[in-house]
């Protein structure tokens, strides 16, 4: 009776340190705040905080929590390699809606920061910045001042470019909807479940704009942002 006890009381210990264990790890890993979450910070790295358009409708400060060094790899590189993406980038929720720019600057009103200049036509088109919906840092392109290491892969909310005097962007993010014409995913919540040995005891419940209809082909029983048809050339539709 007192070994099994005994057994008990570790495997209860064992558990609590695993679970106590489980936010330091994320510690180590760079995550601005998306959809109002917490970021998880570093202690040392220069971590994306911001990411917001500027005045000229084409340009995004990406902004650190740490002043970066002017040899940052971002700052150093060749036009190609930053128009090809291997740094900064904004996206929409559509995968493929993506937009590199053409070049990255320190800027010069604050050492946390930098400033990447974006086409402001595609095609002969004017590209709608406001309509993007993420920004996007790669692994290694700042560096500290106080050689404080590199940052880490992350991305945050995009936030349109917001008026002198005003407390609300220029633009908005609503998703998808009303730019489609198929169901659009409006919000989650977690629905809970009865516990089972090989499922998770927590579902998530995705809420749409229309009703879906379940079809009996396993290629389109699921709906989701990517299997949307456009109605509009925005970025979330394209």
């Amino acid at each position: 009776m007192v070994s099994r006890l005994r057994s008990a009381l570790n495997l209860r210990a064992t558990v609590a340190v695993a679970v106590v264990a489980f936010p330091l790890l994320a510690v180590g890993t760079a995550q601005a705040a998306i959809a109002g979450g917490n970021p998880a910070t570093t202690l040392t790295r220069p971590d994306l905080v911001s990411a917001q358009v500027l005045s000229d409708s084409h340009s995004v400060q990406f902004c650190f929590d740490k002043a970066l060094a002017t040899t940052s790899s971002v700052l150093q590189s060749s036009q190609a390699n930053i128009a090809a993406g291997n740094f900064v980038w904004v996206a929409g929720y559509r995968a493929h809606a993506r937009q590199n720019p053409s070049a990255v600057n320190l800027d010069q009103n604050n050492n946390k920061c930098v400033i990447a200049s974006f086409p402001p036509t595609n095609g002969g088109q004017p590209i709608d910045y406001s309509q993007f919906t993420i920004a996007t840092v790669a692994q290694g392109s700042v560096t500290g001042t106080s050689g404080n290491g590199e940052n880490l892969d992350d991305s945050t909310t995009l936030v349109p470019f917001t008026p002198p005097g005003s407390t609300s962007p220029a633009g908005t993010h609503n998703g998808t909807t009303g730019l489609t014409t198929a169901p659009d995913l409006i919000g989650t919540s977690p629905a809970p479940s009865t516990p089972r040995p090989t499922r998770s005891p927590t579902r998530s419940t995705r809420t749409c704009s229309r009703r879906i209809r379940r079809s009996s082909s396993s290629s389109t029983r699921w709906a989701s942002d990517a299997m949307q048809q456009p109605s509009s050339t925005s970025p979330e539709a394209r």
